[in-house]
C-alpha cells in the first residue's frame, strides 16, 4: 500500500529529508522517499510512503501527529492512500 503526502513549504529539500529521517523506522513503513515537482499542477512536494497493508492505521496516526507538528511550516497538504489491484 502507498501513501502519497503532497505539500507546500518554504523549508529547502535537505531541511525537509532531515525531519522526515526518522519515518523510515515508523512500524510498516517499508520505504520513504521525498519528490519535489518538476511539471504539473500540484503542491510542490510529495512524500511517498510504502506501508504494510495491516499498518495502515498506526501510520496515518502518527503522519496526522507530524501534520499537526509542522503545520506552520507546510500548507496545501493532501494525503492519499492507494492498494494495489
Amino acid at each position: 500500500m502507498k501513501i502519497l503526502v503532497q505539500f507546500d513549504s518554504y523549508a529547502m529539500d535537505y531541511e525537509i529529508k532531515g525531519e522526515i529521517g526518522g519515518m523510515g523506522g515508523i512500524d510498516g513503513v517499508q520505504s520513504v522517499k521525498l519528490m519535489r515537482k518538476v511539471a504539473g499542477d500540484a503542491p510542490h512536494f510529495c512524500l511517498e510512503l510504502e506501508i504494510d497493508d495491516e499498518k495502515i492505521e498506526p501510520v496515518r496516526e502518527k503522519l496526522d501527529r507530524y501534520r499537526s507538528q509542522y503545520g506552520g511550516q507546510i500548507s496545501n497538504t493532501v494525503v492519499t492512500t492507494y492498494k494495489t489491484v
